[in-house]
């Protein structure tokens, strides 16, 4: 009995000092940010490489070969051989093929924008993206910062008022995807690393350029090839009450990522 007295008293003096968060506009659900269908077909390749380990093979179309100086730049139709996803949206070539032409780098965003260029719709209060956030520990309290709106849900510090705690800090870096002639993977931008490959025996070197308002990415592979990803493509999500055509915009239409989701590099 005094076990369970000593124990209750315990229970007691934790509790107050503990942080308990609900679920609120910033954490309720995943604000997800997709690639195109050509972009996503193309990222395929670096989550499931073509390999005998991971099995899957090598099904492709050559086309045409560009020859300049020595440097072979093939021309290929190529499938992905991973399976088709349910509600999966086809290509401009069609359903799980690819028209692998040129280069370029795609990026799945993982909570905000790790650039963090303009307002975040989604995370009003967020101030900086992953790459440029302070270099803090993985606490929650340092990612979040708390608010107070006017309601009757909560009464603290005698107000009335709703307490919540808004994202303000990226904690969690965006996945690139990265698709060079013959070669395929990923990476992350570390804050203080750069550039981190998942495959470092692909031996590149990754730097990311800054300026007015936009990013621009060069790779420089092993044999000294340069590429320049400086044209932008732009995805945005929405959807429609009471619409079945979602080319009709109206005012109950709701946009779920900002105009300006940076999802492809060329």
């Amino acid at each position: 009995m005094k076990r369970i007295k000593k124990l209750v008293i315990l229970l007691i003096a934790i509790f107050p000092v503990m942080n308990l968060y609900s679920q609120n506009q910033d954490t309720a659900y995943p604000h997800v940010i997709p690639m195109t269908p050509n972009a996503a077909e193309f990222a395929k390749y670096g989550d499931f490489p073509v390999s005998y380990y991971t099995g899957t093979p090598n099904t492709s179309v050559p086309l045409y070969e560009i020859d300049v100086d020595g440097f072979k730049l093939p021309i290929n139709l190529r499938y992905h051989a991973s399976g088709i996803k349910v509600d999966q949206e086809a290509t401009w070539i069609g359903l799980g093929w690819s028209l692998d032409v040129g280069s370029r780098i795609s990026r799945t965003v993982k909570s905000a924008d790790d650039f963090l260029m303009n307002f975040d719709q989604n995370y009003p209060r967020c101030e900086n993206g992953y790459y440029e956030a302070p270099d803090i520990s993985s606490n929650l309290d340092n990612h979040y910062q708390m608010s107070m709106s006017a309601g009757l849900s909560c009464y603290y510090s005698g107000v009335l008022g709703s307490l919540s705690y808004d994202l303000k800090y990226d904690p969690e870096p965006d996945i690139f995807y990265y698709n060079l002639p013959n070669m395929n993977g990923k990476f992350i931008l570390d804050k203080s690393r750069g550039a981190v490959l998942f495959d470092k025996s692909h031996n590149l070197k990754i730097e990311v350029i800054k300026s007015s308002g936009s990013v621009v990415f060069k790779i420089i592979d092993s044999e000294g090839n340069q590429y320049i990803y400086d044209q932008t493509e732009i995805t945005r999500n929405y959807s429609t009450n009471g619409w079945l055509n979602k080319n009709i915009e109206t005012y109950n239409t709701k946009y779920d990522s900002d105009p300006s989701s940076f999802t492809e590099w060329r």
